[in-house]
């Protein structure tokens, strides 16, 4: 019974049983008429259509003057109960066409509802030669013109030939010529086009809805076939279980298509859909989607294999994606990568990902994360994979919804996994204040800083008076903010209707001196809320706005947008099972972060009878001594205003600007600082956020750590990081080339080039093996620092002043603007704090001493260049290292022992060799 229920299901939309009371009754019913060629677009024709249903009443007036193409409509009086959905056929210049008569109510035809949202439309000036141009195959013979009366239509023009698939039994067919965007009017077609969408293409873009601002789920994938029962039920077995808004189909294999089968894939009646036919078993694709609110533009790619019709494909996109605008969504497998991480066991060229990457950069689209797999398409015998298939929208589209996020589902027998595109609105708590840049520009503000500073009293030390200040400071202008500022939309929208008013006014009378004042102070608030928000965005940005650019444009939201939704996370890989619940993420990351800068408690052994270089006497005594005024302002100019806010809310800009009423309290505390060398509870706190080394970061350790530290302390660190940088060039050894003056990383690999260049001129041997630190700021053991630093000559009171800065570091990090608990950190250095480059140099210099004392030792021989036998052994490229030596037999030996040496010692200051990312050549 089952069986013969869904061989009933794929055949008929409705069964009811017969019944013979039943009278034949008319009614008055509007027929939707799509698949007319422009040849049989003429009354006579919809009038014989019509007549097939029923008497004819009237013919609309857009389709009597051919302003709407995309169907046409009638009126007519007809005996049929259940809704009309009938397919009919054409013979139009000896070829037989296919077009689909279809019921809507008469509701919607009252106010045209129903041709609101989607019109095609030709564009008037366009010339013949620019139409074949475009190479489609949709729309050529619609416009070629035709003598009123007479039934005729030319086939279409297949001007493009299908291309053979890649290699392997994995790939399929490509599409038409790169043109996999081109849609099709066919029979169920009830969605909706716009005039802009044909302009330069030929062809149409569907404008779908995709749900309401709470959440869209969307779903694309290559079926290699829609022809079998099977293969349909698969589909529809998908939309059932995902629900999607829009679903996207590549190599449907369809040459035709029709509302029983949308439907049936679809589960629903209450769907719009279009198809890009295929030609023979090859190509086509299928657009679905359901009838929501939200509209946007839908593009389903097929990506040819050729290379040429790739990159014509990019240019195409992003040409019209740029002149429409709009909400776009892109979908479909590009047959394309972005970078080598998303290939495996298969060759590629670099520039075809760049230009792939290039396009989506250009264009404004956001590649979006996906969060369970790294691949969408692999070979059937496991040898090669790539991620071919995608999801991409502008940040028009991603704004719309709440945090966006694409999975990968099973792909059971198919080369492919089909993509989940999902939308959804989470709470991940409360997010920090920060002041804003743009309340500077109002005239009370420094004067209002300045009364609530002063106003203030606090005991006990400088640092804690600082630190509460500030609090107390922050409470207040969230209040100012809402009082004085509001809702800066609703106070431009009230100033715009003031000055619209009056103008209004202007034009039947003149205005008296109160009205034209009203005006020109309308003209200013909107001046000024322009200005304000052009801020505002400059902020979220932080760029270099000034190269770039200095308005408030699209280009600056979409970035900003485009770089939130790339730092997202929505969910997280964590032994093996994803994570998405908010507090269960926040959790994960608390316990990762806290472990991951967790002290060890043993002693570690030092590096005996290594020498270093020292600092002279001199030196550490201008190290240590009191702070000038001068100095602290010095280190205040020379901070970037405008980087992301810290723990306490405050960024640069805010202090330089009210520095007048803070500098009183911040010098306090520095002489507190420099003479008990303490910092107070609460004042060495520092946001963690993480920025994601590469695309789809789905594990933790795929996010780089980046403190945001309190204003009050990094100040503190700039001011001694501009001491220690003048010293340190004199203890620092010519092979370490990061992070001082005059030195470059670009440095050392010159070294290495010209090294490997005078063993090859020379025709010797040589090995050289780079060894790469995991995690290499965030494991520098402490304790190892203050012995190094003790070795380099550094004085007592230096090195509590550091000592004190890296002990009493607490953290809390950041998940989508949220914070988990704070913790206490027990090793490392954070990556942010000025201090932090130089006292790396410093664990730099361990290893290079070790190295030293190796080749000074006769256990290892490095490469002698030059007239004088300079013998080079070591290069140091912040935490990359470069060993290179002779390639003989006694010196590759020692090497094993060398390395062994170094893990040994490397391990001892908590650091550890990334194996995977180290190698050697000879």
């Amino acid at each position: 019974m089952n069986l013969n229920k869904e061989l009933f299901d794929l055949w008929f939309v409705d069964i009811k049983p017969w019944d013979k009371e039943v009278q034949e009754r008319s009614r008055l019913v509007w027929l939707r008429i799509s698949g007319i060629p422009l040849k049989a677009w003429i009354d006579r024709c919809f009038k014989m259509i019509g007549e097939s249903m029923g008497e004819v009443v009237m013919i609309h007036g857009d389709t009597k003057t051919k302003s709407i193409l995309c169907e046409g409509r009638i009126l007519v009086i007809c005996s049929a109960e259940h809704k009309i959905v009938k397919q009919v056929s054409l013979k139009v210049e000896e070829q037989i066409e296919s077009a689909t008569e279809s019921e809507y109510s008469s509701e919607q035809n009252e106010e045209d509802q129903d041709f609101d949202n989607a019109k095609i439309c030709v564009e008037d000036d366009m010339s013949m030669d620019e139409e074949h141009s475009m190479h489609d195959s949709l729309l050529n013979s619609y416009f070629k013109s035709s003598e009123e009366g007479k039934v005729s239509w030319h086939a279409e023009e297949k001007d493009a030939d299908i291309e053979d698939g890649a290699s392997g039994p994995s790939k399929t067919n490509g599409p038409l010529e790169g043109k996999e965007i081109g849609l099709r009017s066919k029979s169920g077609l009830r969605g909706d086009f716009r005039q802009e969408e044909i302009k330069r293409r030929g062809s149409a873009v569907p404008i779908a809805g995709i749900g309401d601002e709470g959440g869209c789920r969307g779903v694309t994938g290559e079926v290699g076939g829609l022809g079998s029962v099977l293969k349909r039920k698969e589909v529809g077995k998908l939309v059932r279980i995902e629900q999607p808004n829009f679903l996207f189909l590549q190599e449907t294999k369809l040459e035709t298509g029709d509302d029983d089968l949308c439907r049936m894939m679809w589960n629903s009646n209450e769907i719009d859909w279009v198809m890009k036919e295929s030609i023979g078993a090859s190509g086509g694709l299928l657009w679905e989607w359901g009838l929501d609110k939200v509209k946007c533009n839908l593009v389903n790619v097929y990506g040819p294999n050729d290379r040429q019709k790739r990159l014509k494909l990019w240019d195409e996109l992003e040409h019209m994606i740029i002149e429409e605008g709009g909400r776009w969504l892109i979908a479909g497998d590009f047959n394309a990568v972005r970078c080598l991480e998303e290939r495996r066991g298969r060759t590629g060229e670099s520039t075809d990902m760049k230009k792939f990457d290039e396009f989506i950069l250009v264009a404004g689209l956001v590649d979006i994360k996906m969060v369970n797999r790294h691949f969408t398409w692999y070979r059937p015998d496991g040898t090669a994979m790539s991620r071919l298939d995608r999801f991409l929208m502008n940040a028009e589209m991603c704004s719309m919804g709440g945090n966006w996020v694409q999975q990968g589902l099973k792909r059971n027998i198919s080369n492919h996994c089909a993509i989940v595109l999902n939308s959804r609105t989470t709470d991940w708590g409360p997010k920090p204040f920060r002041v804003l840049d743009a309340w500077q520009p109002h005239p009370d503000f420094k004067k209002v800083i300045e009364e609530k500073w002063s106003e203030m009293e606090v005991d006990g030390f400088a640092g804690y008076k600082c630190k509460q200040k500030l609090k107390g400071l922050k409470a207040f202008l969230k209040g100012w903010n809402k009082e004085v500022f509001g809702n800066m939309e609703a106070q431009y929208e009230q100033a715009a209707k003031q000055v619209e008013q009056i103008d209004m006014k202007n034009e039947e009378i003149d205005l008296d001196e109160l009205e034209i004042t009203q005006r020109q102070e309308g003209f200013q608030k909107m001046w000024d809320i322009m200005r304000r928000r052009e801020v505002i965005w400059k902020q979220k940005l932080r760029s270099n706005w000034v190269r770039v650019g200095d308005a408030n444009t699209r280009f600056f939201h979409r970035v900003a947008n485009g770089r939130k939704a790339q730092n997202h996370i929505t969910g997280l890989l964590r032994d093996g099972c994803w994570v998405e619940e908010p507090e269960q993420v926040k959790k994960e990351v608390y316990n990762y972060f806290s472990k991951l800068f967790q002290g060890d408690t043993w002693n570690r052994p030092k590096l005996c009878e290594v020498s270093f270089k020292q600092i002279s006497t001199e030196e550490k005594q201008w190290l240590e001594r009191p702070f000038s005024i001068e100095e602290i302002e010095e280190g205040l100019q020379s901070c970037e205003g405008s980087k992301a806010p810290r723990l306490d809310g405050y960024n640069f800009n805010f202090l330089k600007f009210a520095w007048d009423s803070l500098k009183e309290d911040f010098t306090s505390f520095f002489a507190e600082f420099h003479k008990n060398g303490r910092l107070v509870s609460g004042l060495n706190s520092s946001f963690l956020a993480l920025i994601p080394k590469k695309f789809n970061s789905i594990e933790l350790k795929d996010y780089r750590p980046i403190s945001l530290i309190g204003c009050v302390y990094k100040l503190l660190t700039k001011v001694l990081a501009n001491r220690i940088k003048a010293v340190m060039p004199g203890i620092t050894s010519e092979t370490q080339s990061a992070f001082l003056r005059g030195r470059q990383l670009v440095d050392g690999v010159l070294v290495l080039n010209e090294v490997v260049e005078e063993v090859k001129r020379r025709k010797q041997s040589a090995f050289v093996f780079k060894a790469d630190f995991a995690k290499a700021y965030d494991c520098v053991d402490w304790s190892f620092l203050d012995w190094m630093m003790d070795c380099l000559g550094f004085g007592i009171k230096w090195r509590g002043w550091i000592m004190e800065c890296l002990s009493t570091s607490k953290i809390l990090v950041l998940v989508n603007g949220s914070l988990t608990e704070e913790f206490k950190v027990g090793k490392g250095l954070r990556q942010g704090d000025p201090l932090s480059p130089f006292l790396f140099l410093m664990i730099g210099e361990g290893l290079n001493g070790l190295v030293q004392k190796v080749v000074s030792e006769g256990m290892f021989r490095g490469i002698e260049i030059g007239r004088k036998g300079l013998a080079v052994s070591l290069l140091q490229f912040a935490d990359d290292t470069v060993i290179m030596g002779k390639a003989d037999i006694e010196n590759i030996i020692m090497v094993k022992t060398i390395l062994r040496w170094i893990s040994k010692y490397v391990a001892m200051w908590s650091q550890k060799i990334t194996f995977y990312l180290s190698g050697n050549a000879c």
